[in-house]
């Protein structure tokens, strides 16, 4: 077998000086490098998301776990605060507790003053319980006896009066005191209920958070095993695209193909490349769908018998498009399919490539570009034999546009 010369058409192999006797069917080899190209492209997608992902857990990781320490340094707080108004809760009740001895003491030191003064009194009544102070002054020897005895009753008196006004005085104020260290006590046990009620509801969030927590950390440890598997099948992917780049090196034979003619019209180039430069497709493969459609404009009626029209068979809807349809798959009526605000609105692929205020499918320029455009669109950029497809669903149709346009990039474009 002779030296084979590979030249690349986005992402396919191709070969030139091609023992034709010893070479095998590519169709199958083409299909496969399609499909392994769909899957790198998907891994990549999936790839991107789930990095995408790892870093949005990584930040939702960060800000939980601000919240959790947040939480902690709250619950400790209040903890503290909690027990500083416990610890004040109990001193309060000693104190009241002192105060309850104090008042009883009072009350005890009232009731013995009290006795006193009813033993004293009933000292100074008769047998009949009626009073005979005026016997005890009537027994004076002499007027100052008499006025002792009268000062003598008197300071007795105001004495008693003195010390009993001094007791309940004492009384009250204990009272008083008694009564404002309870308020004091009736506002702390209010706070240390608020501050059990608080702890509860952090304490609850807390657990929110630490759940979140759990789940965000068990989620990023998926997330990095699905990217590892990725990552693995990636590089098997890449592995078999080379394998299937080597084999297709050895596989091609065009003989296979009907190509009626190897040569590209000259006059045709300037708009097979300005096209493919304007929508990223490789120029050789919109020659080759020109051949493969219309043999370079050659048909005399560039009319499909399945209605696809112009230089490069475009269905009449998929130049306008499909927001004209009537309903049975044709454009609705009078409508002007080369006015470029009606495709604009239908969202067709029908451009104006020449700047003549038309799209016209039956332009060179116009139908060339719009193939372009229609490629490009149906992801020529990461899967050339899919976006063909698209433009002819048959694998016969792909297999011979790719073969066609490596034929004549080896012709026009070797190197």
């Amino acid at each position: 077998m002779r030296r084979l010369a590979i030249i690349s058409l986005m992402g396919f192999l191709f070969i030139t000086n091609i023992d034709i006797a010893k070479a095998k069917d590519p169709y199958p080899i083409i299909k496969k490098q399609g499909e392994v190209q769909e899957q790198l492209s998907s891994l990549s997608t999936r790839m991107e998301q789930l990095n995408k992902e790892f870093y949005r857990l990584k930040e939702n990781e960060s800000k939980v776990e601000f919240e959790l320490t947040k939480s902690t340094n709250a619950i400790k707080e209040k903890t503290k605060i909690k027990e500083n108004t416990l610890k004040q809760v109990n001193n309060l009740k000693v104190d009241i507790h002192s105060l309850n001895i104090e008042y009883f003491l009072a009350l005890e030191k009232f009731n013995a003053r009290t006795k006193v003064l009813k033993k004293r009194l009933s000292i100074m009544q008769g047998r009949n319980q009626t009073l005979d102070y005026i016997s005890v002054l009537l027994d004076s020897k002499s007027l100052s006896n008499l006025f002792n005895r009268i000062t003598a009753m008197k300071i007795f008196l105001d004495a008693d009066k003195e010390l009993l006004k001094q007791t309940l005085a004492v009384q009250e104020e204990i009272s008083k005191k008694k009564e404002e260290l309870e308020k004091i006590q009736k506002k702390l046990d209010q706070e240390q209920n608020l501050l059990t009620v608080q702890l509860s509801e952090i304490e609850r969030e807390k657990n929110k958070q630490s759940e979140l927590l759990i789940q965000i950390q068990e989620r990023q440890s998926k997330v990095v095993l699905e990217r590892k598997e990725m990552e693995e099948k990636n590089a098997s992917l890449l592995e078999e695209q080379q394998n299937l780049a080597k084999q297709l090196s050895l596989s091609v034979n065009p003989t296979s193909i009907n190509f009626s003619s190897n040569e590209v019209p000259t006059e045709y180039l300037p708009y097979y490349i300005s096209s493919g430069e304007k929508y990223g497709v490789d120029w050789p493969v919109l020659a080759a769908i020109h051949s493969t459609e219309t043999t370079y404009s050659t048909d005399p009626n560039m009319v499909s018998s399945a209605g696809a029209i112009g230089h490069m068979q475009f269905l009449v809807l998929t130049w306008i498009g499909y927001s004209y349809d009537s309903g049975n798959g044709q454009p609705v009526p009078d409508i002007d399919i080369t006015d470029p605000n009606v495709i604009k609105r239908g969202n067709g692929y029908g451009t104006d490539a020449d700047g003549d205020g038309k799209a016209d499918p039956y332009n060179l320029a116009d139908s060339i570009e719009s193939a372009a455009k229609y490629l490009s669109k149906n992801g020529y950029a990461k899967n050339p034999a899919r976006a063909i497809w698209h433009y002819n669903h048959a694998q016969w149709y792909v297999d011979e546009v790719l073969i066609k346009a490596k034929l004549i990039k080896e012709k026009y474009d070797p190197f």
